[in-house]
This record gives C-alpha cells, sequence and structure tokens, in this order.
C-alpha cells in the first residue's frame, strides 16, 4: 500500500502534450501585458503584481 504512494511517476503516469499553464498567475498577468501593442514599463508591471522593481527587471529575460 505504501509502495503506490512513494513510488515516483512514471512517463505513463502523465498525460501526452505539454502542460496547460495555470490561469490567473501574476506570470500570466505580466505577459498579457507585454503583449498590448504599446507593451508595459516596468513600473507599469510592479504596480499591477506588487512586485519590487528588480523583481520585475529580474522576470524579464536578459
Amino acid at each position: 500500500m505504501l509502495r503506490g504512494l512513494l513510488a515516483k511517476p512514471t512517463s505513463a503516469d502523465r498525460t501526452a502534450g505539454p502542460c496547460k499553464p495555470r490561469e490567473g498567475t501574476k506570470q500570466q498577468q505580466v505577459l498579457a501585458m507585454l503583449r498590448r501593442p504599446e507593451g508595459a514599463t516596468v513600473v507599469q508591471i510592479a504596480e499591477a503584481t506588487g512586485w519590487q522593481t528588480h523583481t520585475v527587471r529580474g522576470f524579464l529575460p536578459a
């Protein structure tokens, strides 16, 4: 009985295809802001997410 709880999941346990991202996350919110025609500033993203500006800059790819 415990063996099933402690066993690592195998590829057969997972569904095919990529995982669906969770809805309503801050990551999705930021990406939506960046996709806008006018884009978004670091300050706008910080205000929308409650993050510090250094956290916003760390989130963005270099």
